[in-house]
């Protein structure tokens, strides 16, 4: 069944978290909320949940409509919560953690939903004898045992180490297509997004200020924060007038025209380095690609990939843009 969130808005106090947010969620699909800390991300799921009371707009969840006049309890709405601290019970077993809660159910249930994220022979283990990934996919197996509409995950991944997040992070997804659950995954980290989403919402400042596939926020990013996060671009400021931009490292030329402050997304590979004297090479590093270098002109920084091997620290250069793939937007 499907989540729907209309007009949602959300304030504590004077202070304004939730702005005019509306997202669909359909069976089987999982949506990432993008945002940095203080965006409102976790309001949000609080609010599908139930452990918020709706201020303003509408959510349905299955067939279950929730208003501000209509409330429906947490306990009454179906969904499956994962925190990133797991929240097991450690007085049980894995399987006696799993069956909390459920109402009939066999072992033969059980069982099934430890095979779906291969705990099978971990049913009588207590969780501080599990490593974090295999807590968490208790912690996710639990939620989904009573068959929610909708699950709902808050930085799942965030206490894992990094090894580890990458196999959790599909098993988890496997899980979530098996069981073909409406899954809205809060997240900070661009890469689990991109990873895991069927979709990203990008939330900044309580707004959506972009929503779509992974692949069409990368190529075309309509705000500086999905630039920053999901393409792995630089951010310089600029100002613009009669179809130039002019930055710390020279000129661009912008098309179509635009005017005022403006804010140039800038990939490192989107510039070369070329004779000249608006920047200082600051650092040379090895990256994947080849050299990083670093180059600083006043206060603003600009990392360029490059392959020459003549570049040393002090040294004054130009920069050369390829307007074709860079994105200018209004400073705000």
């Amino acid at each position: 069944m499907t989540i729907e969130i209309e007009s949602l808005n959300h304030a504590y106090g004077s202070q304004t978290i939730l702005r005019e947010v509306s997202l669909t969620v359909a069976p089987g699909e999982v949506l990432c909320v993008l945002g940095p800390s203080g965006s409102g991300k976790s309001t949000l799921l609080r609010l599908i949940a139930g452990l918020e009371p709706i201020q303003a707009g509408r959510l349905r969840i299955g067939d279950s409509e929730i208003t501000v006049s209509q409330t429906v309890p947490t306990e009454a709405r179906r969904v499956g919560l994962v925190f990133q601290d797991h929240a097991l019970f450690p007085h049980m077993t894995v399987a006696e953690n799993i069956r909390f809660g459920l109402k009939g159910e066999s072992e033969e249930r059980i069982n099934t939903l430890l095979a779906l994220v291969e705990l099978t022979h971990f049913q009588d283990r207590y969780p501080h004898t599990l490593s974090g990934g295999q807590q968490q996919r208790v912690a996710l197996i639990r939620a989904l045992a009573n068959d929610p509409i909708a699950m709902l995950l808050d930085e799942p991944f965030a206490n894992v180490d990094v090894a580890l997040r990458t196999a959790l992070r599909d098993d988890a997804l496997g899980a979530l297509r098996k069981t073909g659950t409406a899954t809205v995954l809060v997240t900070h980290d661009p890469a689990e997004a991109m990873l895991m989403a069927d979709r990203i919402a990008c939330l900044v400042d309580g707004r959506i200020v972009q929503l779509g596939t992974p692949e069409d926020l990368w190529r075309h990013p309509a705000h500086p924060f999905v630039s920053l996060s999901l393409t792995g671009a630089q951010l310089i400021s600029g100002t613009a007038m009669d179809g130039q931009v002019a930055t710390a490292f020279g000129t661009i030329n912008s098309s179509p025209p635009v005017s005022g402050e403006v804010i140039v997304s800038v990939r490192q590979s989107d510039a070369t380095i070329i004779p000249g004297e608006q920047a200082v090479i600051s650092d040379v590093r090895f990256g994947a690609g080849g050299n990083i270098a670093s180059l600083r002109s006043g206060n603003d920084r600009l990392l360029i990939e490059t392959d020459r091997t003549d570049l040393t620290t002090g040294m004054h250069v130009g920069v050369e843009f390829d307007t074709s793939s860079l994105k200018i937007f209004p400073a705000k």
